[in-house]
Formats: structure tokens, C-alpha cells, sequence
């Protein structure tokens, strides 16, 4: 530990990494995915990037459990034209980080 680990350096490399992963799935879908590995190994050196992201996305069990309750209160909301109960949940949601997007299909949620 008496050793400079450089780890500014090392982020930085992981963030270039990552931006060229992003150029590259518009060009080679099988390069990007050959340079992500790359990036999940190399972030694990440093401890990152080694949590699934989708669990990451959502959180815990009971934080999930929590924002899946607050939509079907705003849902029902919705149904009983009470616009402003259901624009209310949508800004507590908002400022816990959580988006909302209403589709086809219901609403989805995901973090910031």
C-alpha cells in the first residue's frame, strides 16, 4: 500500500475504454463485446463493475418493493383522473432518483 496506485490514471483508462466500446457497437457489435469483457476485467482489478446491472438498476428487494407500491398508487390514481396525487408520487419518485416512463406496456421505472 506504501505504492502509488495511480488510481486516477486507471479510471481514466476505464472511461476511454468505455467511450470507445460506445463507437465501436455502431461498427462491430462482436469488437464492442470483445473490449466490454476487457472492461468488466479490468474494472474488476480496481473492484468495479463487477455487480450485474441490472440489479444494480433497481436496487434492493425492499427498495423495489417500495417504488412497484408508489406506481400502482400513482396508477390508480391515474384511473381516478386525480392528477395531482399521481404528479405528486411521480416527484417523490423524482427525487429519489427514480424515473418513470408510462408506454404501451405500463411504467417502467429506472434510476437516474
Amino acid at each position: 500500500m506504501d505504492d502509488d496506485f495511480n488510481t486516477p490514471e486507471a479510471l481514466a483508462i476505464l472511461f476511454e475504454l468505455s467511450h470507445e466500446i460506445n463507437k465501436m457497437r455502431l461498427e462491430d457489435l462482436s469488437k464492442a463485446a470483445q473490449l466490454g469483457g476487457e472492461l468488466r476485467r479490468l474494472g474488476g482489478v480496481l473492484g468495479l463493475l463487477q455487480a450485474d446491472p441490472e440489479a444494480y438498476l433497481q436496487g434492493t428487494d425492499q427498495e423495489s418493493e417500495e417504488i412497484e407500491r408508489l406506481i400502482g398508487e400513482r396508477q390508480a390514481a391515474r384511473k381516478r383522473r386525480d392528477w395531482a396525487r399521481a404528479d405528486q408520487i411521480r416527484a417523490q419518485l423524482k427525487e429519489q432518483g427514480i424515473v418513470l416512463e408510462d408506454g404501451a406496456e405500463g411504467t417502467i421505472w429506472r434510476r437516474e
